[in-house]
C-alpha cells in the first residue's frame, strides 16, 4: 500500500506540473490529486522539491531502461542506432515524463543528491559510451564522444520535442522523419546506414 500511494503521489506531481506549472504546485494540491491527505505526501517526501526530485529521477529511471535495451544490438553500431530508436520509444510511450524531464523542470533548481544526479547522468554517460564504442570500431569518426553524444541527443530532443508540441507538417510520418534524419546524422560521423 505504501508503495502505491507513493507512485500516485509522484504521478500525481508530474501530471500537475505539466497541467499548472511549477508555479501552480503546492503540496496540498498534489496531495488532493493523489487522494490522500497533505501530511501523507510529507510523510513520503521532505518538501515539494523533494518531491519533484523523485519525480524526474524516476522519469529518468525508466528513460534509463529503454536505454538499456539498445544493449541487445549485434555490434556497436546498431547498439548506438537502437539508443537513438530507444530514446524516440520513451518520448512516444511516456510523453508525460519526457515534457517533465526535458522542457518543464529545471534541473539545477532540484535538490537532486547525489544518487539522482548520478541517475541523471546515467543516460548521457550511456549515449557517450555507444558513440565512444563506435570510434574504436572504427565505424564512427570523432575524437571527442561526449561532445558527438551531446550533440546526437539535442537533434533527437529537437525532432522529438517538435513532435511532442504539434510543431512540424503533420502530414509527414514523424517516426519515418525521425529515422531519416537520425541516419543521416550518423552518416556526417561516417556511421553508414545499415544494408
Amino acid at each position: 500500500m505504501t508503495e502505491d500511494t507513493r507512485a500516485r503521489i509522484l504521478h500525481s506531481a508530474r501530471d500537475l506540473v505539466l497541467q499548472s506549472g511549477l508555479e501552480g504546485v503546492s503540496m496540498r494540491r498534489i496531495a488532493r490529486r493523489a487522494g490522500v491527505g497533505t501530511m501523507t505526501t510529507y510523510r513520503h517526501f521532505q518538501d515539494k522539491q523533494d518531491l519533484l526530485a523523485h519525480v524526474v529521477v524516476e522519469g529518468f529511471r525508466l528513460f534509463q531502461s529503454f536505454f538499456y535495451a539498445a544493449l541487445e544490438g549485434a555490434d556497436p553500431a546498431d547498439r548506438l542506432r537502437r539508443s537513438a530508436l530507444s530514446y524516440l520509444a520513451f518520448a512516444l510511450e511516456h510523453p508525460q515524463y519526457y515534457r517533465l524531464m526535458f522542457a518543464s523542470v529545471p534541473l539545477r533548481s532540484l535538490k537532486l543528491g547525489e544518487v539522482g544526479r548520478r541517475q541523471v547522468g546515467a543516460a548521457l554517460q550511456f549515449l557517450t559510451d555507444r558513440v565512444a564504442e563506435c570510434a574504436t570500431a572504427g565505424v564512427l569518426q570523432t575524437d571527442d564522444p561526449r561532445t558527438t553524444a551531446l550533440s546526437l541527443w539535442s537533434h533527437a530532443h529537437g525532432l522529438v520535442s517538435l513532435h511532442l508540441s504539434d510543431r512540424y507538417d503533420s502530414d509527414v510520418d514523424f517516426t519515418e522523419l525521425y529515422h531519416q534524419s537520425i541516419a543521416r546524422t550518423l552518416a556526417g560521423w561516417g556511421l553508414e546506414s545499415p544494408a
